[in-house]
């Protein structure tokens, strides 16, 4: 491979006569020839192995789009091809994408301080186990909360009928909240979500363990702070002003069904295959409108939220979020107890060799974050790099992990990274 790009750049800067600004053109345009190449493979890979059906690709350098393309189809039926405008369900992205940056407005405005007791902002939690966690330590996963709680399962009945005071096939007054096509929701049911939270023991152990307990409180809180409803305080303080069009939550509200890639055939919960509606069913039983997830976006409008934030607030001139805001959330907050998170970002892991899902050549100054459905986005702010991978995985079940066992995100990551780098290496003029 290092081979054919040397060759290319070798016939490219042969000729004397070109002038620099015309060498630079030239080189951006090969840059971009050669990064779409190198990624091309790859996702035929994914495609070949039937990690997912079809994907979106977006990667930029300093706010510059250097590969925004789309793979394969939305199914396996193959009856559509995956479009750069089609949305996907970013699933565990709408913890950075949205309440992150949600909860970053509010530091910012100072209605919110990470340093208080979550229970400050959630009153239910106070003269219990759960009194005494902060937000720092909630938003960085280093709170004792169990990693999940599967809420719809209680709503069973061991015939398999769902129980008379939670779901109806008509909405109602009583039963307003719409899960799917006909089922809907008792009003009040999310009390008992809460409830579920707030009663849920801890972890004996205070170590970083992944959580979206806390995240199920924060549109909440965001809306008592606010005066606001979460979605509406997202669209105006961030995804308006950076000309976010085809992000949000329900995605029917702002798009036709056509361009909303499908997820899993949901055997157990909803019975039907989910499209147009979140894949998580907690998130699900919140209207869809939820901190843990529910955002639904394209590569290319996720990718300018990243850029944003990976220049430090920053886009197209417009302050978007103060750049101390965007440094303290995005840096490690316990690495003397090698945590590797954030504030609701992922961080690379301390040692190169054991990054995970991230690519070894990702730094220290990184974040970002993954999906459950299958997506995966990172920034970097040393070499100002913005990726973007979304694939449907789980279409038509989550038991396909072979996005996993191809390394995909990490090895897509370090691709981009390689690229790169050999490229300003051949980059040998002035």
């Amino acid at each position: 491979m290092k081979i054919f790009y040397i060759a290319i750049f070798s016939t490219l800067f042969a000729f004397p006569f070109l002038t620099k600004a015309q060498k630079d053109i030239i080189y951006s345009t090969e840059k971009t020839a050669v990064l779409e190449t190198a990624v091309d493979s790859l996702m035929q890979i994914f495609l070949d192995s039937a990690a997912a059906p079809g994907m979106q690709v977006y990667v930029s350098v300093n706010g510059e789009a250097l590969l925004h393309k789309a793979y394969g189809y939305q199914s396996y039926v193959a009856d559509r091809k995956v479009d750069l405008g089609d949305v996907y369900d970013l699933a565990s992205i709408t913890k950075i994408a949205a309440s992150t940056v949600a909860l970053m407005k509010l530091h910012e405005k100072g209605l919110l301080d990470i340093n208080k007791h979550l229970s400050d902002y959630w009153p239910d939690f106070q003269k219990t186990d759960k009194e005494a966690i902060t937000l720092k330590e909630a938003l960085s996963h280093y709170a004792k909360l169990r990693p999940y709680i599967v809420y719809w399962a209680k709503t069973v009945k061991k015939n398999g009928k769902f129980k008379w005071f939670t779901f109806k096939t008509d909405s109602s007054k009583r039963f307003p909240i719409k899960v799917a096509e006909d089922l809907y929701l008792h009003r009040h049911y999310k009390k008992k979500i809460y409830k579920a939270i707030k009663k849920s023991p801890l972890l004996a152990e205070r170590k970083y363990v992944y959580s979206g307990l806390s995240f199920l409180l924060y549109p909440q809180i965001v809306e008592n702070l606010s005066g606001k409803p979460f979605d509406v305080f997202l669209k105006e303080e961030v995804y308006g002003p950076l000309g976010l069009k085809s992000t949000g939550f329900n995605p029917t509200q702002f798009t036709d069904l056509k361009s909303i890639i499908p997820t899993e055939y949901d055997s157990a919960f909803r019975k039907r295959m989910v499209r147009g509606t979140v894949h998580d069913e907690a998130a699900g039983m919140f209207g869809g409108v939820s901190g843990n997830a529910g955002l639904f976006s394209n590569a290319a409008e996720l990718g300018k939220l990243m850029e944003m934030l990976c220049q430090m607030g920053k886009y197209q001139n417009k302050q978007i979020l103060d750049s101390a805001t965007v440094k303290l959330f995005t840096s490690y907050q316990f690495p003397e107890d090698s945590v590797r998170r954030g504030l609701g970002f992922d961080k690379p892991k301390f040692k190169d060799k054991e990054r995970g899902y991230v690519a070894p050549a990702a730094s220290a100054l990184s974040f970002g974050h993954s999906g459950f459905t299958g997506t995966f986005t990172w920034a970097d702010p040393k070499y100002d790099l913005v990726v973007v991978l979304l694939s449907n995985r789980v279409h038509p079940t989550r038991t396909n992990r072979k996005i996993y066992q191809l390394s995909g995100y990490r090895n897509f990551h370090q691709l981009v990274y390689e690229t790169l780098e050999l490229l300003k290496e051949e980059n040998n003029f002035n």
